[in-house]
């Protein structure tokens, strides 16, 4: 595999990162309007809201997280390893 195509291969997968989590944002987006024509009570409406800010917040956070998880200007580029460590190594001594 050349460097063009592993370049091609991150960017790819950089932006079908992204995609994923703005497609699940947004299924939560719709589930929560629907829920909030449901509600009855204003009561309900409020824990709906509440819920809608969550998820907007997660949203948010999720979002520049894996756009900034990488240094910049090439943040696509996952396996030079200067990139934030989302997931702890485990390691054992013999």
């Amino acid at each position: 595999m050349s460097d063009d195509d592993a370049e091609q291969i991150q960017i790819k997968l950089f932006v079908a990162t992204i995609l994923f989590v703005l497609t699940v944002s947004i299924s939560k987006g719709s589930i929560l309007f629907f829920l909030y024509d449901l509600a009855e009570t204003i009561w309900s409406r409020v824990n709906v809201i509440a819920v809608s800010i969550l998820v907007l917040v997660w949203t948010v956070a999720v979002m520049a997280g894996m756009s900034f998880e990488c240094e910049m200007p090439t943040p696509w580029r996952i396996w030079t390893g200067k990139c934030i460590p989302l997931v702890g190594r485990n390691v054992t001594s013999s």
